[in-house]
C-alpha cells in the first residue's frame, strides 16, 4: 500500500511513473492498492473485535 500510494500522492516526483509503470499503469495500481487494503483491513480484523 505504501508503494501505490505514495506514487499517487507524490505524482510529480521523478520516480513515481516509474513505480507506476512496474506496477503496470494507474488502474492496476489503484486495483493492487485496493486489494491490500482489503487484505490489510482482514489481517487486522481481529485486533478490531477484541477492543
Amino acid at each position: 500500500m505504501v508503494l501505490t500510494g505514495t506514487s499517487v500522492l507524490y505524482a510529480d516526483s521523478f520516480w513515481a511513473p516509474t513505480v507506476m509503470t512496474l506496477l503496470g499503469g494507474p488502474k492496476m495500481a489503484a486495483v493492487l492498492h485496493r486489494i491490500d487494503a482489503s487484505l490489510v483491513y482482514h489481517y487486522h480484523e481481529d485486533d478490531l473485535e477484541k477492543e
